[in-house]
């Protein structure tokens, strides 16, 4: 049995940072201390989880303390926290957050996929690739694992398995033009300027802010046709 599932049998699961109904979890505000230490962090969780809505990590933050304080088994606070933290631009107390949810859950496959964000911020690409393969055994389903070890993968000079990992993100979203951009830019890297120009096109229609990508490309076109 997961490190963090005595606590979240009695009271759920952390909520994700957005849960939707900011206002409702905010209703909750000071009710915390009438409960019993289980129900009572699952209320700062979930206020935590609000906080972002309104624009405040810092109360969130302090929230997911009162949570760990009363929850200290729970992994998913201490996720919760290390995304916070990240949101701060925080990476070390990030990172010792995602360390603690992984040692309290070794199969925590999203605190994987936290962690190798962190650590690519912190240019340990190595370390990255490292957490997001163990993520993608634990479960390969999820949304940004794929997208965010083909910008590891690129930064590492692999550009081949880039590749394969943004088409296997546009397998689960193929409606995000960032992917398509990532896509374009590590064909054009990798000499494939026809499949570059159809992924940086597909980009552009899908997100018309994302102009930039067809500039590059269309400009590096024109200088290598020698117009």
């Amino acid at each position: 049995m997961p490190a963090n599932e005595d606590e979240t049998a009695a009271c759920g699961k952390a909520p994700e940072l957005h849960p939707g109904k900011p206002d409702e979890a905010f209703a909750a505000r000071g009710c915390a201390l009438g409960f019993d230490p289980g129900r009572a962090a699952q209320v700062y969780a979930r206020r935590a989880a609000a906080w972002p809505d309104k624009g405040d990590t810092r109360h969130a933050v302090g929230d997911c303390d009162a949570a760990i304080s009363l929850g200290p088994k729970n992994a998913a606070y201490y996720r919760m926290r290390g995304k916070l933290r990240h949101m701060q631009a925080d990476l070390d107390g990030a990172l010792a957050d995602f360390d603690a949810a992984i040692a309290l859950d070794p199969a925590f496959a999203a605190a994987y996929v936290d962690r190798g964000a962190a650590r690519f911020l912190k240019t340990d690409v190595a370390g990255a690739l490292a957490d997001y393969d163990m993520g993608a055994r634990l479960d390969p389903r999820q949304p940004s694992l794929h997208h965010m070890r083909a910008l590891a993968r690129r930064a590492a000079g692999d550009l081949a398995g880039a590749y394969d990992d943004l088409c296997a993100a546009l397998h689960v979203d193929g409606e995000t033009a960032d992917i398509y951009n990532d896509r374009g830019r590590v064909s054009m890297e990798s000499g494939d300027f026809a499949g570059a120009g159809a992924d940086y096109e597909r980009a552009a229609i899908l997100k018309v802010g994302i102009c930039a990508g067809l500039i590059r490309f269309f400009g590096f076109s024109s200088v290598r046709a020698g117009w």
